[in-house]
């Protein structure tokens, strides 16, 4: 029952919070060419909600599709495409 307080138990904590970091993974489903013209898109769309959309809504919905785009591109996981069927990146070999 002592040992459960002492520094045994501290670093057992410690690496058991370090090691739950790590549950969450997602395999990617974009080619890194894809990311790369995902990322670009991303850009362009908002930059264009910010030059050519009216204030308001609609440039709201720019910036939340250019940061969908943008997202999934540095991720490298498209949930769109993961409810389609697509396969991991490098799971055909």
């Amino acid at each position: 029952m002592a040992e459960s307080f002492g520094p045994r138990a501290a670093l057992h904590a410690r690496v058991n919070i370090f090691w739950s970091c790590n549950v969450f993974h997602l395999k990617r489903n974009i080619p890194a060419w894809e990311r790369v013209i995902r990322l670009c898109l991303g850009v362009l769309a908002a930059l264009g909600a910010f030059y050519f959309l009216p204030p308001g809504g609609l440039q709201v919905l720019g910036f939340a599709v250019a940061a969908m785009m943008g997202g999934t591109a540095v991720v490298g996981f498209c949930p769109a495409c993961a409810m389609l069927g697509r396969r991991a990146v490098g799971s055909l070999k």
